[in-house]
């Protein structure tokens, strides 16, 4: 039966050392404290509300180019080649690199040799070639008559209706190709400032990386709130590294098949195939859609990009990026070709109009052999079949329209910046403009992912800072990956000093138990100066259920549950119990997170 509990020294282990903040984790400076004593939960959560920022972690930008020089690039003169990285499609790595020693990890000289072979750990999309990308812009049943009017307006040595024809197409493709290439590096630049990092054992050592330079072979930590930067079969607790040995004898017992069937079976949840307790719960929902976190056991596959949300164990890379499970099935996205609806109906009027004008040229063309006109002579003269078809060319389809069309969709696209959107396809304005109906999955809501707490309800005789401090307790202390929601309920503690005095005090976490979605609430048994406490806060009703309260008190509380819902906020219930008491209702507090 799995265990949903995480213990108190699993919350600790990434206390001493503030990552969010810009300090670098390694297992020497956890332990140690950078010569310094090694803080207590609670200590370095104070220090947590006092130092951390509110905005996201600091670009990684830097780190990412960093790793990315060493990268090896296509000479400049050769711009029709395909930049690639020399990986196989379809490698798979070798039984022997799966044989990492847990407590050693790679060396240094491991990781050159395996990157060669299963590339960075990371999805990219084939880079654009910019003078095909260029040329694209010339493509078209409107631009291919422009094109065509060119030819002859050349032929017939008439500048004028040469230098408009060709100074039109150049401006349609220049100003797409521009605002396009602007979106691309844009998306880029915001690609290097959300760089995904990972734990490993390396060299004998604990280390932070980004997770695109990890390597088949590595040894991982996942805990909870951080995303599986890989695929990766666990191996066994973090707090139990002796079950190490269990891991091995379980694979020398297993042969391929059994492994294969292992993985193609960890959705179905099959209890004989499971290994002792549950390590880890990881959300599946972005590649399974399904709403609860899946228990995942010694030697399951957690895949890439999926988010941990319970437990802290050790985990190999079995695969990275390009040959994850994720990984193929984005291949198979990237071969799928779609034009937009822009551009189709733009096709499909230009090729009418093509129809429409080689019909009237064949007719001009038929009725001047009757009336004996030359195709192309005399030179001096416009009388002549030739000239004809130009002016029928140019009438014909409006040349101006891909210009205006293009010039029109860049400017929309300049105002959609101003209103912090990217467009990297200039089609896809209308594309979203035609839209009737926008389907938004889970929550059917957009917001501007700025979490804030208004002011608390608070149940009567009870003081607003220790409820605050209560909520506090009965969340991950975990800082280095907080969840959004404890983030902003253990930072909203600097409006209220009181509470961080009462957090100060000598409080000992013996059991934390997550979110659970059966119970919806969160708990936290501690103790404080030898007095037991449970805390615990989640749904405003699951919260009212456990307490005992006055049939006034309870009808109080629904009533301002129903009120903050219909003001759009997201409540949280707080409740407490002393050890030999009842549980005591504190009350609840508001969130909002404002449309963007």
């Amino acid at each position: 039966m799995a265990t949903n509990v995480t213990s108190s020294s699993e919350r600790r282990i990434s206390y001493a050392v503030d990552v969010e903040n810009g300090e670098r984790h390694t297992k020497e400076t956890t332990e140690a404290g950078e010569g310094g004593p090694t803080l207590d939960e609670y200590s370095a959560l104070n220090r947590y509300i006092s130092t951390a920022r509110d905005g996201r972690r600091g670009s990684t930008s830097s780190a990412g180019a960093l790793s990315a020089a060493g990268e090896k690039k296509k000479p400049f003169w050769k711009f029709w080649a395909k930049q690639g990285d020399g990986v196989e499609e379809g490698w798979q790595a070798p039984e022997e690199w799966l044989e990492t020693d847990l407590r050693a990890g790679l060396s240094s000289s491991d990781i050159d040799p395996r990157r060669k072979k299963c590339g960075w750990n990371e999805l990219v999309t084939e880079k654009t070639n910019i003078f095909i990308q260029f040329i694209g812009y010339f493509r078209g049943p409107i631009l291919y008559v422009m094109e065509l009017a060119v030819l002859l307006a050349a032929g017939l040595r008439d500048w004028i209706d040469l230098g408009v024809i060709c100074g039109i197409l150049l401006l349609n493709a220049l100003v797409g190709w521009y605002q396009e290439k602007q979106a691309a590096d844009v998306v880029a630049s915001l690609k290097g400032d959300i760089a995904m990092r990972a734990i490993v054992i390396r060299n004998g050592q604990e280390e932070e990386i980004l997770a695109r330079e990890l390597v088949t072979g590595d040894i991982v930590i996942i805990e909870e709130g951080t995303v599986v930067p890989a695929d990766v079969r666990l191996i066994c607790d973090y707090e139990k590294p002796e079950n190490f040995e269990t891991y091995k004898e379980y694979l020398a017992t297993a042969n391929d098949d059994t492994l294969k069937e292992k993985e193609d079976d960890d959705d179905d949840e099959r209890d004989e195939t499971h290994i002792g307790v549950s390590l880890i719960a990881c959300d599946q929902s972005a590649i399974t859609g399904e709403s609860l976190a899946v228990d995942k056991y010694m030697a399951d596959v957690c895949y890439y990009t999926t988010g941990c949300k319970r437990g802290k164990a050790y985990g190999i890379v079995t695969a990275t990026a390009r040959q994850s499970f994720v990984g193929k099935t984005a291949a198979l996205v990237q071969g799928a070709k779609d034009s937009g609806h822009f551009k189709a109906v733009m096709d499909n009027i230009g090729t009418s109009l093509l129809v429409l004008v080689m019909f009237w040229i064949l007719a001009a063309w038929i009725g001047g052999f009757f009336r004996h006109l030359k195709i192309a002579t005399p030179e001096s003269s416009d009388n002549n079949l030739l000239h004809y078809t130009l002016i029928l060319l140019i009438i014909g389809v409006p040349v101006g329209l891909p210009v205006v069309t293009t010039t029109t969709l860049a400017v929309g696209a300049a105002y959609l910046a101003e209103q912090k959107a990217i467009v990297q396809k200039l089609t896809a304005i209308e594309s979203l403009a035609g839209v009737d109906i926008l389907c938004s999955d889970k929550t059917g809501t957009l917001t501007a992912n700025q979490l804030s707490i208004r002011e608390p309800y608070v149940a009567e005789g009870v003081d607003v800072n220790w409820m605050m401090a209560v909520a506090a307790i009965a969340s991950s202390h975990n800082v280095k990956n907080l969840d959004p929601i404890d983030k902003v309920t253990i930072l909203t503690l600097r409006r209220y000093p009181k509470a961080r005095e009462i957090l100060a005090r000598n409080w000992i976490t013996e059991k934390y138990t997550p979110f659970d979605p059966v119970s919806k609430r969160i708990t936290t048994i501690c103790t404080c100066d030898g007095v037991r406490y449970i805390c615990a806060k989640g749904a405003p009703k699951a919260i009212l259920n456990m307490s005992e309260c006055s049939q006034e008190e309870a009808q109080l509380y629904r009533d301002k549950a129903t009120e903050f819902a219909r003001r759009g906020f997201r409540s949280l219930g707080v409740a407490v119990m002393k050890e030999g008491e009842p549980w005591q209702l504190l009350g609840m507090y508001p969130m909002f997170d404002p449309p963007p």
